[in-house]
């Protein structure tokens, strides 16, 4: 596969230059490698060649970004749920009905 895939890439980029099949290749190897690194979304904007150790550590501060900013919203809605749960609490002592309660609070009481 990765060889007609070569073969192809020097057919359609013969007429720029003469190509040798080692030179095909690295060209081949290039772009690829730099379309996953554009599919990683780590390039960016107007960056024209991006190392692939770059690549990497731009992954990794992404990876870990994402991962901050999911565990805080996480934690902002754990903080939400515990809240209605203590509303809820604070109601039944109160005397609410249940189906009012769960009505008003979303959660389900048993």
């Amino acid at each position: 596969m990765k060889n007609k895939e070569i073969v192809k890439y020097a057919e359609e980029h013969k007429e720029e230059e003469a190509l040798n099949m080692c030179e095909a290749t690295k060209q081949w190897e290039e772009k690829i490698r730099n379309d996953v690194i554009n599919m990683m979304g780590v390039r960016k904007e107007g960056e024209e060649n991006l190392a692939p150790e770059e690549a990497i550590e731009r992954l990794k501060l992404k990876e870990k970004t994402e991962g901050e900013t999911k565990g805080k919203a996480e934690g902002i809605l754990e903080g939400r749920e515990n809240e209605k749960i203590e509303i809820a609490e604070k109601m039944k002592a109160e005397g609410f009905d249940n189906a009012l309660i769960e009505k008003l609070t979303g959660i389900l009481l048993h």
